[in-house]
Formats: structure tokens, sequence, C-alpha cells
């Protein structure tokens, strides 16, 4: 669910029957009271209508509880999640420094199953388009509001149910081991894969051919998304291929008219500022271990090259199309957008 559905501005509440609507609609017995800025103003439960109801209190401010337990959007979601069950409660708003909202923990939306199959994270770049950023500290653990984004990435994957974690490390790797040791404090085992050289995204798989007999996400370490990961893997289970890569429709607008003209000079069309359509790779990937014998030992390797070589020896590979918030952080301008949106 999208946490700003739970949330009502305070002008939109003017009488006790606006909350009734509200709670009716979100569904979840409470819903999160903001101003105009999405600064957290309370909660409003089931509970507290029946009790205003029986006081006959009308004042819906006098009814928001104004004072909830929250969660600082620098601390484990995990954590977040045992607590939320520790205190017997659905909602746990999530603010940063300033108390403005930016994201909602709920239980009815999680699911507790956990999932076996592992998760390789591809955290060994140089982040060289990003420097000086990443000249004394890896792309994976520059923050975003407080957080390191490998962090980020592994609580979303933890709150769909993924408790195994391959970190493929290289360029100042001790700085991510130290931080995550052996992922105890997110309640998950993280292990490492230590590149001595650089193998690009796909070499350093080649080290898990005899310790994954499982289907396992790859993915890059600078990624936000709000991808649902099990949807992927799902996906990928249905399609039986070797390999699946998310991909991302990206539109690019040509800002001039653009003349077609024949060998002889004579036009044959013009288009008005056109629009053209490309799906690009996503650095997400759903892969059987099957897809290892097509790794080289210990030589560079990427995803693509990874995909040919499937294609090419006449095997599957598909591609799962996603159209939600997707965030490459790759290059200065996309570290800061990123700062902003979340």
């Amino acid at each position: 669910m999208n946490f700003k559905k739970l949330c009502y501005k305070l002008s939109q509440l003017l009488t006790l029957d606006d909350v009734l609507n509200a709670l009716e609609i979100v569904g979840v017995g409470s819903i999160i009271v903001i101003d105009d800025k999405f600064t957290l103003i309370g909660i409003i439960t089931d509970g507290d209508v029946r009790r205003a109801l029986l006081k006959k209190e009308k004042d819906i401010e006098t009814i928001i509880n104004k004072n909830p337990d929250v969660w600082k959007d620098i601390q484990s979601r995990q954590s977040g999640i045992n607590h939320l069950k520790k205190i017997h409660r659905n909602i746990l708003p999530i603010i940063n420094n300033k108390k403005v909202l930016v994201d909602i923990l709920c239980l009815d939306e999680i699911s507790f199953n956990t999932i076996s199959n592992p998760v390789v994270i591809m955290a060994g770049g140089l982040g060289t388009r990003l420097y000086p950023l990443t000249k004394e500290t890896p792309k994976p653990m520059l923050h975003i509001n407080g957080k390191p984004i490998l962090e980020r990435i592994i609580e979303k994957l933890i709150m769909q149910g993924f408790q195994i974690f391959y970190f493929s490390i290289n360029y100042l790797g001790e700085q991510i081991k130290e931080y995550f040791q052996d992922g105890s404090k997110w309640d998950v085992a993280i292990k490492y894969i230590e590149e001595t050289k650089r193998l690009g995204t796909a070499g350093a798989l080649f080290q898990l051919k005899e310790k994954i007999n499982e289907p396992f996400l790859v993915m890059n370490g600078d990624i936000i998304t709000d991808l649902d990961f099990r949807n992927l893997l799902s996906f990928h289970f249905a399609t039986k291929s070797l390999s699946t890569m998310c991909v991302y429709k990206q539109i690019h607008q040509v800002p001039f008219g653009v003349v077609e003209f024949n060998d002889n000079k004579k036009i044959i069309r013009m288009k008005e500022k056109p629009k053209n359509e490309y799906h690009i790779n996503m650095g997400i990937y759903a892969i059987n271990p099957k897809s290892l014998q097509y790794i080289s030992n210990n030589e560079y390797f990427d995803m693509p090259t990874l995909f040919q070589n499937i294609l090419d020896d006449g095997k599957l590979s598909d591609v799962y199309v996603f159209d939600g918030l997707w965030n490459d952080i790759g290059r200065i301008e996309d570290y800061e957008s990123a700062n902003d949106i979340n």
C-alpha cells in the first residue's frame, strides 16, 4: 500500500463522519493525520472514535492521539516491525528529524513468511561518477537522508521476507563489512563475496556456483525502488527461464521538429518533437543457478554478457517490466534527487 493512502490532512477531517469514512476507506483501523507539509500531527484509531462517540465528543483535535509511537527514518525497519508486535499496534509512522512523515509501517501490509531464496547485492564498484563523494566512501554506503543506500535496500527486502544476503565487495569493502557484519543486527544472514580484483556485475557470481541451489535475486547496490521482489521471483518461477531481467520504460523526447527525407532530398514526413520509448536495464535480476555455468572463473564478466551467452546457447531469458519508483544513483544529480524524494 502507498503510505500516503493512510494519510489525511486535518482540513479533511471536519466531523466524526469524515473520520469514520476515512477509516472505512483505509481499512486498517487507523489513519495518520498530517498538515499541508506532511508534518505528523497524530493518529486516530477506531478505538479513539468509539470513545469519542461514548463521550459525545465532536472536536476532532481532541480525539487525535498527538503523542503516538513513532519510528525515526534512520532506524532499522525490521526493528520497527518488532516494536509494533511488542506494543500490539498495527501502524507505526516513520518520520525524519523534522517530524515530517516519510513512510508508515503497517503490519497488515507486511508478509512475515520468510523466503529462502538468497539475494546477491553488487556493492564493489568504484562509484567513479559520484567522485569526490566516493573518494573515501563506497557508493552503497553513501547516505540517503541519514541512512546508507545499502541499508535501505536490505530493509526493503527484509520487509518482504528475504533473509539470506550475499554482498559482493571490492572497493573500500571493509567499511561495508564493518557496518553490516553478519547481519544479526537485522536478524538476517549476511555473507561476503570478496573480489581480489574487479570482476564486473556477474563475475563474482561464479563463487556461488557450489553454494546456491535455488533461484536467487541479483541487484546493484545503488538502487532505490519500491519494486515488489516477491512478484519478480514469482514471475521468474512461472516463466521457467534461466534468467529474468527487470526493465524500466524510458521516454526520450526530441526537443525539435524532426525531418525525414529520402536520398533525393525530398521530404517524406515531419514529426514535431517526437517521443521515443525504450526499455532499459534496471540492474535487478532473477537468476537460476544453472546460469552460472555461463560465467568464466576469475574473469571480468557483466550481466548483459551473461544474458547474451544464455541467449546464444538457445536458452530462455525473460524481461519483467516495472513502472514504479526506480532511482539508479549513478551520478551526483541522481544522489541529490534521491535525498530530496526519500
